[in-house]
């Protein structure tokens, strides 16, 4: 689910022939928890590379970073500078 969120951005943002690269693993930040363990939040960072045409016409490779919230029926992924 966060690999196809991290693509949906890409696809809303039209980087023109993008390739994703690799993933990272999920760096957890925060856990936010019921009185019963169970995670009601989730807060980490996830790195990715990927490759898409420049504005020269090249194609070149690229590293994200991105702000990711798990909740149990929601992802939400956020590059980072953007």
């Amino acid at each position: 689910m966060i690999k196809e969120k991290i693509t949906e951005f890409y696809t809303v943002s039209e980087a023109k022939n993008y390739t994703p690269i690799s993933y990272s693993d999920l760096d957890t930040i925060q856990n936010i928890e019921n009185l019963d363990g169970s995670i009601i939040r989730l807060t980490a960072i996830m790195t990715h590379e990927f490759s898409a045409k420049a504005n020269n016409g090249n194609t070149l490779q690229y590293s994200d970073t991105f702000d990711v919230t798990i909740f149990k029926d929601e992802v939400i992924a956020i590059p980072r500078g953007y």
